[in-house]
């Protein structure tokens, strides 16, 4: 799916993806227009992300949150998941 992908792009992207599904989260309304953009950018039509694809892609992100973080804790990695999950579920609905 990232053959042709600019990986520094990426990076950014994905930065801002995680900043704007913690805001998601967080009630901030605003940012829902980023989250719906998100799932058209990935729908069928477009990137055609599987909706069976983004729990693989939240245990990744906590897998690598624990791999990198010391300080982590079952209950965080459980926040992360409950953070990402609306986000996410509206994202994939999309599809």
């Amino acid at each position: 799916m990232f053959a042709a992908t600019d990986m520094v792009k990426q990076n950014e992207l994905l930065q801002v993806g995680i900043e704007s599904l913690i805001d998601f989260s967080a009630g901030d309304a605003n940012v829902e227009v980023e989250i719906r953009r998100l799932g058209v950018l990935h729908d069928r039509q477009h990137h055609a992300t599987r909706p069976e694809l983004y729990p693989l892609w939240v245990n990744a992100l906590v897998a690598t949150i624990g791999e990198t973080d010391s300080d982590v804790t079952p209950e965080i990695t459980a926040a992360w998941q409950r953070v990402v999950a609306p986000g996410i579920a509206l994202i994939g609905s999309y599809y």
